[in-house]
């Protein structure tokens, strides 16, 4: 009886860690706020890739009202965000002579942000970019 209970609990606990519910939901409210670049992944295409850490990572910040500051770009800085189908995160940049769109395949793993770029150059090979949310900075 002991060893059952025992089992129990143990499948229990499990099921109860599971990462997916470590893992934030792909929501505004989860998403505005300030980003920074913390690691980079990066495959030479054969799977054996990792994300390393990266020094002095490019920051944005995503606020409630669907705009945005961003160090991404020499371009431009500014502009409006929408996220859809909570897989997509689509930047407008809107500064004069630069009025592009990017796009960015994103998910959370515990509380950090990985980003996979979509538009206007996808990455086949794994290119992923971690931000962690921190303080202010714009």
């Amino acid at each position: 009886m002991k060893k059952l209970v025992a089992i129990v609990s143990i499948i229990a606990f499990t099921i109860g860690c599971s990462e997916s519910e470590d893992n934030l939901e792909v929501t505004q409210e989860n998403l505005v706020g300030n980003w920074k670049l913390i690691q980079a992944y990066n495959d030479p295409g054969d799977g054996s890739g990792d994300f390393e850490p990266v020094q002095d990572g490019y920051r944005f910040t995503l606020n409630e009202d669907g705009t945005f500051t961003s160090e991404r770009l020499i371009e431009c800085a500014t502009g409006t965000y929408t996220i859809e189908d909570n897989t997509k995160l689509v930047f407008n940049y809107d500064c004069d002579n630069f009025t592009e769109v990017y796009i960015d395949i994103i998910r959370f793993s515990g509380n950090d942000l990985i980003t996979s770029p979509r538009e206007p150059f996808a990455c086949i090979e794994g290119c992923s970019k971690k931000f962690s949310k921190n303080g202010l900075f714009f």
